[in-house]
């Protein structure tokens, strides 16, 4: 009934939280109150606790003794609604059968068997060893390049209530670890759509590719990751680089890209690094011959053009 007397307190705003109020003297019993607190006064639609609740909210984080970092941590992930975004102490899967150890910039994602469509969403807490789990359902839209992510359920993960191999890890212990231990120098592939290249990040073959048309709808966040890991590359990996770039098509977005990403390769071949860049080309496009020698002037140290009719393939 003492925990029953913070909870009304929604309902009641002028009644104030005891801190002797809490008869538990368990911390994980404490945040799954909550959790279950923030749920109730968490408005979806404005993505923050309603106004009305905020000194209650405040109250009843104090009477639990709530880490203002987990709150901090918590609002990340009610806030959070779109998968691979969080990359603050989480950890992604999905049921890419194909790429059982397929891995996200920011986020590892691993094999969720019986998990068609869904990508599991998980945020983990170290002060009480538990995750919050997400599930996102992901849907076409009736334009083939967007896709619909809905929210379906919110979830307490911990190693009382894990099922072993359910992501792609026999033991709770072993998720916990693939968080602390994630590194964001990691394998990613994007498939092309109608207006984004396919795009291949690949530490241990150590290439890039970028194939396809280039016309993103938000350069920015579409081309910056890549920047990104060529730097992690540059901090992390000790192997020679090669990037294939295969475009039959890219705007003034993707050209500008392009170019900071040859300077990029420039600097890092000036330390002593071994990279080389394969420009492929139609003959009969003059233009995109023109911009090859354009990047091969900002990168000079290694630049060979290829026929876009000899393909990838032969050289990966």
């Amino acid at each position: 009934m003492k925990i029953i007397s913070v909870l009304s307190g929604k309902y009641s705003n002028n009644k104030s939280v005891n801190k002797s109020e809490i008869d538990t003297k368990n911390p994980v019993s404490r945040f799954y109150i909550f959790i279950l607190l923030f749920n109730q006064y968490f408005n979806a639609y404005s993505r923050k606790i309603s106004p009305p609740f905020e000194k209650e909210m405040d109250a009843i984080a104090e009477a639990l003794s709530i880490d203002k970092m987990d709150r901090i941590r918590l609002t990340e992930f009610f806030v959070n609604e779109e998968p691979y975004t969080d990359k603050n102490n989480s950890v992604y899967f999905n049921n890419n059968k194909k790429q059982p150890s397929v891995k996200y910039i920011g986020a590892n994602i691993m094999y969720a068997r019986n998990r068609i469509n869904e990508i599991v969403y998980l945020k983990y807490f170290e002060n009480y060893d538990l995750f919050l789990s997400k599930t996102f359902v992901k849907s076409k839209t009736q334009y083939q390049f967007m896709e619909d992510v809905v929210t379906t359920e919110l979830n307490v993960f911990n190693a009382a209530n894990y099922f072993m191999d359910d992501f792609g890890y026999n033991t709770f212990e072993e998720v916990v670890d693939s968080v602390k231990n994630h590194k964001p120098f990691q394998y990613f592939e994007l498939a092309a759509t109608a207006n984004t290249p396919k795009i291949v990040l690949d530490p241990e073959g150590g290439k890039i590719i970028i194939s396809g048309s280039s016309s993103p709808f938000s350069p920015t966040n579409f081309f910056a990751p890549i920047l990104q890991w060529l730097e992690n590359y540059r901090i992390l990996a000790k192997n020679p680089l090669r990037i294939f770039i295969m475009l039959d098509y890219f705007n003034t977005h993707t050209s500008k890209f392009l170019l900071r990403l040859c300077h990029q390769c420039d600097i890092i071949a000036k330390e002593g690094r071994q990279i080389k860049i394969y420009w492929y080309f139609d003959p009969e496009d003059s233009d995109m011959r023109d911009f090859g020698e354009h990047l091969a002037g900002i990168y000079k140290k290694d630049f060979e053009y290829c026929l876009i009719t000899d393909g990838i393939e032969g050289l990966t």
